[in-house]
C-alpha cells in the first residue's frame, strides 16, 4: 500500500469530516480545493454546493476500487455541520443537478 492510500484510509477511520467514508473523498476533497473541479453553487435555503469530477485512469492508480467508474463523476458536497460526502455519479445526475439549479434563480 503507498503512503498516499495510508495517509487518505487513516483520514476515513478517524472521527471528523471524512468519517466513514470511501478514502478517495479526502483525496477529491483536496484536488477540489485547489479548483481542479466544477462547482455546482448550492443556495441559502440549505441546498448544498457541489463540486464534481470526472474520475480518470490516474485516479485509479491511486484507488483501485475506481477502476469500474473512470469515466465517470465523482461528487462531493459538505454538509452545514462540516462533514463531506461523497458519490460516483453519471453526466445525468450532474446535468439535472445543474438544471435544478438553474430554475431554481
Amino acid at each position: 500500500m503507498s503512503e498516499d492510500r495510508k495517509h487518505y484510509d487513516d483520514i476515513v477511520a478517524r472521527p471528523g469530516k471524512f468519517e466513514g467514508e470511501a478514502a478517495y473523498v479526502p483525496y477529491f476533497w483536496d484536488l477540489s480545493m485547489d479548483g481542479g473541479f466544477e462547482c455546482i453553487d448550492g443556495d441559502e435555503a440549505g441546498v448544498p454546493t457541489i463540486y464534481y469530477a470526472q474520475i480518470t485512469d490516474t485516479d485509479s492508480w491511486l484507488f483501485d476500487e475506481l477502476r469500474p467508474h473512470i469515466g465517470r463523476y465523482i461528487a462531493l458536497e459538505e454538509s452545514e455541520q462540516g462533514f463531506v460526502r461523497g458519490r460516483i455519479v453519471d453526466m445525468k445526475q450532474i446535468e439535472q443537478w445543474e438544471s435544478e439549479t438553474a430554475n431554481e434563480q
